[in-house]
């Protein structure tokens, strides 16, 4: 069925809706995407973890005990070196998670328009967007670290100010922000992507979805698909982490939460395809159901 985005903005139960079918649809590229992409990603960083709680085991283990206070010290430096070359590896390993799933909505945002977009066209398309890309999520992950510590220190103020009661006002509000991150960092990804813009051109048109007039609709859908992708991935880690499930079963919540995870971009392209005015700098489009 054709229907043409002017006529009227997707409620929520409809995004969900379409987000669910689409997965399904598409469920086998997205496996691919999975299997070449992020399950040896995800594997790798588990490698790293074992390894690193291997190292910093085996220097507490022999430096700690009836040890002087400059032995202590010697002993903390030693630590903060596997940590630092965890960080490292950690944030490289990641570059290429971000990658696979970009592949992803790229896949999912020119499936929902009706083309038939495989994931080898899918993954040239975001290979020489990549920059841009990293670009983009990198900056959103410093403007988030700055805002994060500046509401940690106006908390700290207004809870001092306040003899504790203004943690009242300030637990709820941090327990909204983190709900409603997760579906807001994926908005600006699929911005990029589906709308083939540059970086900054992304995160302004991103911004213009919480224009005055959408602004509580907008905060009410994130924080919707955000619950439910968040619930859906707490019960995954939870069954995962059941002791003697081995291997096979961690590689099975990955891909699960990988499939989660593409629910949530499903939506948050459909948002960003749908909500988006002729007037934002878009033309009109018929997009297949």
């Amino acid at each position: 069925m054709e229907f043409n985005k002017s006529q009227s903005k997707l409620k929520l139960g409809e995004i969900i809706s379409k987000s669910f079918k689409l997965i399904v649809d598409n469920a086998l590229e997205i496996l691919k995407i999975t299997g070449i992409f992020l399950v040896p990603v995800f594997l790798v960083i588990i490698g790293l973890l074992v390894a690193l709680i291997i190292a910093l085991i085996g220097i507490i283990g022999t430096g700690i005990y009836g040890a002087s206070s400059d032995e202590l010290i010697l002993v903390f430096f030693k630590m903060i070196i596997p940590l630092l070359i965890f960080t490292v590896l950690i944030m490289v390993v990641s570059l290429v998670s971000y990658f696979g799933y970009g592949i992803i909505i790229k896949l999912l945002g020119d499936r929902y328009k009706g083309e038939d977009t495989g994931w080898k066209d899918s993954m040239k398309y975001v290979w020489a967007k990549k920059w841009s890309l990293i670009g983009m999520n990198l900056l959103i992950l410093l403007i988030s670290f700055v805002s994060y510590i500046v509401i940690m220190i106006l908390s700290g103020i207004l809870t001092v100010v306040t003899f504790g009661i203004g943690l009242i006002i300030i637990v709820p509000i941090l327990i909204a922000l983190s709900v409603i991150v997760t579906a807001v960092f994926m908005l600006f990804n699929s911005m990029l992507i589906t709308k083939d813009l540059r970086a900054m051109d992304a995160i302004k048109q991103t911004f213009r979805l919480f224009k005055k007039g959408s602004f509580w609709r907008m905060i009410g859908k994130c924080a919707a698909l955000s619950g439910i992708t968040n619930l859906a991935i707490l019960v995954i880690v939870l069954l995962a982490m059941v002791p003697l499930l081995g291997v096979i079963v961690a590689i099975l919540a990955i891909v699960g939460q990988v499939y989660v995870q593409s629910f949530l971009m499903a939506a948050c392209n459909i948002i960003v395809m749908e909500d988006m005015e002729p007037q934002d700098g878009f033309s009109e489009v018929n997009f297949i159901e």
